[in-house]
């Protein structure tokens, strides 16, 4: 049925060969908490990588005697990110957790809502009474990531970055960021890994940007050669 037929009508992206998701996990550890306060990713493939598509997940464990009360979303959770790229820190983001409270408060009422449905369901839209999780209970959370390079609609070719792309994430020593801190809540996190999407580029593209690159690389040491001050 032609109503059912997504297929563009006109002229397509031929060089796109495959577009897969994936989830990375993370490096090092499997459970986060106070105690283990840095999460890493390392983005290692051949394919281009579509930061836009980048959610982190995890689930979240209530050890507490008491109900888990959220009050700001998971992003409050973190106290910094870090990006690398070839061993590059491309990004550096302190006070992470006071900035995703600003930018969650700046969002429509409805927006809010429709976001918190990823992971602490708000009441309504207009206020900070996030649905808590019950005594021996755990709470997936996907999560977006608010970094420059991750919001960025421009992909990334991970076979050019050597060594691939590093995303760091920081949690917050201080509990009482993201969550009602009135009985010292505990809690841990697990399960974590990013999802993405990567996608297979025709091999004579990617022979072309390498080239570009090669040949980039050559003028800037030519340039160094030339003017060394």
């Amino acid at each position: 049925m032609d109503s059912l037929n997504f297929k563009p009508s006109g002229q397509s992206a031929q060089y796109v060969l495959q577009s897969r998701k994936v989830k990375i996990f993370a490096e090092a550890s499997d459970t986060f908490g106070i105690n283990s306060r840095v999460i890493r990713f390392r983005l290692t493939e051949q394919d281009f990588w579509e930061p836009g598509s980048t959610r982190i997940e995890f689930t979240l464990h209530n050890e507490d005697t008491h109900p888990l009360i959220p009050v700001a979303p998971p992003g409050a959770m973190f106290s910094r990110y870090r990006i690398f790229i070839s061993g590059i820190q491309v990004e550096n983001w302190d006070y992470v957790g006071e900035t995703c409270v600003l930018m969650d408060r700046l969002k429509g009422a409805a927006r809010r809502l429709n976001d918190s449905t990823e992971h602490h369901f708000l009441s309504n839209g207009y206020n900070d009474t996030y649905s808590p999780i019950a005594v021996g209970k755990a709470r997936r959370v996907v999560m977006t990531l608010p970094c420059g390079l991750v919001q960025s609609d421009r992909w990334v070719p991970l076979s050019l970055c050597s060594g691939g792309v590093t995303i760091e994430m920081e949690l917050s020593s201080d509990v009482g960021q993201a969550f009602d801190a009135s009985n010292t809540p505990a809690w841990s996190i697990k399960d974590v890994a990013l999802s993405c999407t990567l996608l297979q580029i025709d091999q004579s593209l990617s022979s072309s940007l390498r080239a570009t690159q090669n040949t980039c690389f050559l003028a800037i040491q030519l340039a160094i050669i030339q003017n060394p001050w």
